[in-house]
């Protein structure tokens, strides 16, 4: 051992000593955290909250998969700097990042290779980079009748 790291290791050896001697003394025990009960009102919002097969997730998928349409250019590109503000407002802007992967996933978008620079002031995501996507319109329009469907039964729904 150098000498350098002889006091160091020295420190730590006492203070691991000292802690282990405090775990080990009659009756001191660690208390474990007593959670308050949560108001009922409360736990219906966080439940509804973390629902994924609340229709909210459902309309805002719907209104993801529009955004793609309008935003894809001519050789259906989809710029981001071009889809996030079509989507603002109409979904939450945690969801686009999630609902760009389920895309992908589902062959509704493929990643092009290039990246442009990100111009979302209001995401605060300005300078950074972000994926260009291609809109495979075969895929998309595989979904359409389905989105088309949940659009007016969401749209029936929310209008109680």
């Amino acid at each position: 051992m150098s000498s350098s790291t002889a006091p160091i290791n020295q420190r730590q050896q006492r203070i691991r000593e000292a802690v282990q001697a405090a775990n080990t003394r009659p009756g001191m025990t660690t208390p474990t955290p007593r959670w308050s009960p949560i108001h009922r009102t409360t736990q219906d919002v966080l439940a509804l909250v973390a629902d994924l097969g609340h229709p909210s997730v459902d309309y805002e998928w719907t209104r993801f998969m529009q955004g793609l349409d309008q935003a894809a250019d001519h050789d259906d590109i989809v710029d981001p700097n071009v889809l996030r503000p079509l989507l603002r407002g109409q979904v939450a802007p945690n969801r686009i990042g999630a609902f760009t992967s389920r895309a992908v996933s589902q062959h509704i978008l493929v990643a092009t290779g290039d990246w442009g620079v990100s111009d979302d002031l209001d995401g605060r995501n300005s300078g950074k980079p972000a994926k260009v996507y291609r809109l495979s319109r075969t895929a998309l329009h595989g979904h359409a009748n389905s989105v088309l469907a949940q659009v007016q039964a969401l749209t029936a729904a929310a209008s109680w």
